[in-house]
């Protein structure tokens, strides 16, 4: 009954005989007779304990890389992060001020000033290989500076004539 399956044979398992074996040996051991149906008890079937170890595996591995995928992610978003755009030079040439900028992303054909007297006024000129733009100058008047990047943060600067008394 408990060796190898031979081939070409079927064992199959008388269920009252089993249940009356299984009450003894629950008896013999002075243990509480099986309370379970034993053909629920037959029902059941065995963990596969290869597929399990597997399985739990899996899951502690995918667990892990879950937990330190936010540590690969940030770097990586730094390193394509833009740089940050800084004013290096600003120059009065006559009419036109100069801006000069250093950083990624600055969308310089929508650059703009606004001016009480004048209202809103476009960049005369802009040159993103040398990261210029330039604005008509009023001088004496309070300048607001708009210009946008790429992101779609708007860079703000106020330029305010100084007090000549």
């Amino acid at each position: 009954m408990f060796g190898k399956k031979k081939k070409g044979y079927n064992y199959e398992l008388d269920a009252v005989n089993a249940n009356a074996v299984l009450q003894n040996v629950f008896a013999a051991s002075h243990q509480q007779p099986n309370t379970i149906p034993f053909d629920k008890l037959v029902l059941r079937q065995p963990v596969d304990e290869h597929k399990f170890t597997r399985s739990i595996r899996l899951a502690a591995a995918l667990l892990i890389i879950t937990l330190i995928m936010p540590m690969a992610v940030i770097p990586l978003t730094r390193a394509m992060a833009p740089k940050a755009i800084v004013l290096v030079s600003d120059e009065v040439q006559g009419d036109i001020l100069r801006l000069g900028f250093d950083g990624d992303g600055l969308e310089y054909h929508n650059a703009y000033i606004y001016t009480a007297a004048n209202g809103v006024e476009y960049a005369v000129a802009y040159n993103p290989d040398t990261k210029t733009i330039d604005f008509p100058y009023h001088s004496g008047e309070t300048m607001n500076i708009y210009i946008r990047s790429t992101e779609g943060n708007l860079i703000h600067f106020l330029l305010i004539p100084e007090d000549t008394e």
